[in-house]
């Protein structure tokens, strides 16, 4: 027993960083429970039921039980001020007692699978994060105050690993709400098109798996992999990836409709009969684009037999609606075969996809069935 007790002290830095042990406790090897199932006690008395067990069984199914209501007695103990009441279940004060539990048991049991969010915060380098973060749980509202480490002041800065746990568990609890718990109530601008993720994941699915700062840092996406509540003939239930962005407003993180601005500005490249536009948040997926579809150009214009015919042709990889921002500008030639492409942040891909790998598959898939269609006179 001192030894669990000590194993749990450890899991947390406990002594290292002044982190307050949960008051002792009482064990009671009792036949049967109370009637209230022994939580009268609890935070008291860990209770133990005893029961006729082969000498086998007896060691390891007592040691089971002790393990399960240590961890229940420290988890309670750090994260609730009262003990007689019980969080919001989708709150975030909810969400770290589990995460809590999850990363207790395992130390006492390496079979359990532990918590992302606090293997990130003990891997850093910034351990002082856990003392902040149970302080900030005393007495405060159930949105915990997190931030990257080295982004703001008075807030509990945790590392990149960590805020990726938090911010799914945001979302999953977003998704059983039916999304009106977190959204900002920002408007969704007309002009972009916002994949409702939401309305389509399997929120116990939800996992954050990287997080992207936009051309002005003024928002992180999201990447998000998720599996569909109700599967399609066309998007079977298989890993996919989407975006969601977030915003740290009034001391939390909340997440937003999806704004121009967050795509950053509108880049062009032109060769010599294709012009590609595209915003700054996919600038990273583009170089090699340009020249990869002249070559797919000639090859289809060889193939053929069009060679007089070549019409210009405007590329978009955009998160826009059509409008002014998708199409190209008036003094483009009237006759152009356009090639469409959705933003990945604006939609949806299998996760064995990059962005890379998707835009340029539909950009040079389009250009060759649009550069048909116009030859034929379906443009």
């Amino acid at each position: 027993l001192p030894g669990m007790w000590a194993d749990l002290c450890v899991a947390i830095r406990c002594d290292a960083f002044g982190i307050e042990e949960p008051p002792p406790v009482d064990i009671a090897l009792v036949p049967t429970l109370p009637e209230d199932g022994g939580s009268s006690w609890r935070g008291r008395i860990l209770s133990l039921e005893g029961r006729p067990l082969d000498a086998d069984q007896k060691a390891s199914e007592l040691r089971e039980q002790l393990a399960n209501q240590l961890v229940d007695h420290w988890a309670l103990n750090l994260t609730r001020t009262r003990l007689d009441v019980t969080p919001d279940p989708s709150s975030d004060k909810a969400w770290l007692e589990g995460e809590l539990r999850s990363h207790l048991a395992s130390q006492l049991d390496d079979d359990l699978g532990g918590s992302n969010f606090f293997d990130a915060i003990l891997a850093s380098d910034n351990l002082t994060s856990l003392r902040r973060l149970f302080m900030a749980v005393e007495g405060g509202p159930d949105d915990l105050r997190l931030t990257l480490q080295g982004r703001g002041t008075g807030f509990v800065r945790v590392p990149k690993a960590a805020l990726q746990a938090y911010l799914a568990h945001r979302l999953r609890s977003e998704a059983r709400l039916d999304g009106d718990r977190y959204a900002n109530a920002e408007s969704q601008d007309p002009s972009v098109v916002d994949f409702d993720l939401l309305a389509v994941a399997d929120p116990s699915t939800i996992e954050v798996v990287d997080l992207l700062p936009d051309p002005s840092e003024s928002v992180l996406w999201a990447e998000v992999v998720f599996q569909r509540l109700e599967p399609t003939q066309n998007d079977p239930n298989t890993p996919r990836v989407a975006y969601e962005p977030f915003a740290f407003i009034d001391g939390r993180w909340q997440r937003l409709n999806a704004q121009p601005n967050f795509f950053g500005p509108v880049l062009e490249e032109q060769g010599e009969m294709i012009t590609l536009r595209y915003t700054a948040i996919d600038q990273d997926a583009i170089p090699g684009l340009l020249v990869a579809l002249e070559a797919r150009y000639d090859q289809v214009l060889s193939r053929l037999a069009l060679a007089q015919l070549q019409p210009q042709v405007f590329v978009s990889v955009s998160p826009y609606n059509p409008g002014p921002l998708w199409e190209p500008a008036d003094d483009y030639p009237a006759e152009f075969v356009h090639v469409a492409v959705r933003s990945p942040f604006s939609a949806s891909r299998p996760v064995e996809q990059s962005r890379r790998d998707i835009i340029w598959a539909i950009a040079l898939g389009k250009l060759e069935i649009n550069i048909e269609a116009y030859a034929t006179g379906g443009r």
